[in-house]
């Protein structure tokens, strides 16, 4: 379940989901939202994976 940050993070990004718009169009903004949360989602497990390297790496010294 996506939360309002996410619909907030898919704003920013220009993303456009309304519903007067045809359902294929809806089909593909839907899409591009997954996509952009998806990429957001990795970009965060891998900073926080960078973030443990850094402290394993401190810790060494």
């Amino acid at each position: 379940m996506r939360t309002k940050d996410d619909i907030l993070y898919a704003g920013a990004q220009g993303i456009k989901i309304t519903y007067d718009s045809p359902p294929f169009e809806r089909k593909i903004e839907l899409l591009k939202l997954e996509i952009a949360l998806d990429i957001r989602d990795i970009f965060s497990q891998a900073l926080i994976c960078l973030d443990r390297i850094g402290d394993s790496l401190e810790n060494l010294k």
